[in-house]
């Protein structure tokens, strides 16, 4: 079976859909059958740009196909959960986009029905495959930086909010956080060696809200780009921090921010101090001691475009017939869901320590 032979929908046809996923598509080889978006034309545009014979205003129609094998959700956070669901109970895999859903309950419902479908379902954290990612997990894992006990990651923006529905509690489930924070979370997780987190202190700020900056509007939602969405609604937090520590001893600070008054004007980042040495990304830098010396090195590592990567990953896992991805699993996607939960909780009583939670069982009604 060759990535040909794989025939894929695409399930909301916004930013990330047309940036990310359909080119990853085509440049994997696999063969693009048909999108659908609640506006029609947007979704007819599409259609014709990628080559797609075919195009819904009602989603449930592209999964009514039998020609259809597996598709990628890049709806708006609050109907992932619904939409995964109506895949998976069809039988296609699905590569389903950051993050998972909007709490913990309906990440666990969206897990459990993945494992009674047995189908794939990744989720999209594509800077794991960043090669600089790649190979410092490797060098964790063969133990060249020790024990890490201590690790900084986030990302921070001088001013980059979103507009329309990322910035609609309602629909996105939160700001900053579980918008471009999530990335660094999971980064920081993933390195880690995905270990259990206890508890979790967070604050959040909305200290900017609605700003004009005429040079920032390349994070508005399609909506708002398209004059659907005046983007009035602001009610979710532009910046925020949070300390979060594991059973293991280890410890993570996290940060993110939408809009700050901070030099960068755009910075995703991991830090880790482990006993033999330490790693900063992004770019990957290595620290340590060496002969009574302390050294910098700074690899040199060809780049690769990460979406296409996670795309080529999901689309071998089917090619093999596998039941469960090899990465960016549901049980991961469930785990870094409860940190975020964890972290709007304590914000919500600011910022008193709060137990993550990490009950397993099913969800399934």
């Amino acid at each position: 079976m060759s990535a040909a032979d794989v025939r894929v929908g695409i399930i909301g046809c916004g930013h990330i859909a047309r940036g990310a996923h359909a080119p990853g598509y085509h440049r994997a080889g696999a063969t693009m059958v048909a999108c659908a978006d609640v506006v029609p034309e947007r979704a007819q545009r599409f259609a014709q740009d990628f080559g797609m014979a075919h195009w819904y205003q009602d989603y449930h129609q592209l999964l009514d196909r039998d020609d259809i094998d597996a598709v990628s959700v890049t709806v708006p956070n609050r109907f992932h959960q619904a939409v995964v669901d109506d895949a998976l109970a069809r039988g296609k895999h699905v590569l389903c986009e950051k993050p998972m859903a909007v709490d913990r309950a309906s990440a666990q419902k969206m897990r459990d029905r993945a494992r009674q479908a047995k189908r794939i379902l990744m989720i999209g954290f594509q800077n794991r495959f960043r090669p600089e990612v790649q190979r410092l997990k490797t060098m964790i894992t063969q133990g060249d930086l020790g024990p890490i006990r201590y690790a900084r990651a986030g990302w921070m923006r001088r001013r980059g909010s979103g507009w329309g529905w990322y910035s609609n509690q309602d629909i996105s489930g939160g700001g900053a956080f579980i918008d471009i924070g999530v990335h660094a979370l999971d980064l920081a997780y993933y390195l880690l060696g995905s270990p259990t987190a206890r508890t979790v202190s967070a604050m959040t700020y909305q200290q900017f809200g609605r700003y004009q900056l005429a040079e920032r509007v390349e994070w508005q939602s399609a909506d708002a780009s398209e004059g659907l969405d005046d983007g009035s609604i602001f009610t979710v937090e532009d910046s925020g921090m949070a300390l979060i520590h594991f059973d293991n001893g280890s410890a993570l600070f996290l940060e993110a921010a939408w809009a700050s008054n901070l030099v960068e004007s755009e910075s995703l980042f991991v830090d880790l101090s482990g006993d033999r040495a330490g790693a900063h990304l992004f770019p990957l830098e290595l620290y340590e001691e060496r002969h009574g010396t302390l050294m910098n090195t700074r690899p040199s590592i060809p780049g690769k475009d990460a979406s296409s990567e996670e795309i080529r990953q999901f689309l071998g896992d089917i090619q093999q017939g596998r039941e469960w991805p090899q990465m960016n699993t549901p049980d991961e996607g469930l785990a870094i869901q409860s940190l975020i939960d964890a972290v709007y909780r304590s914000a919500r009583r600011g910022g008193v320590s709060v137990e993550v939670e990490s009950r397993e069982g099913s969800a399934l009604d």
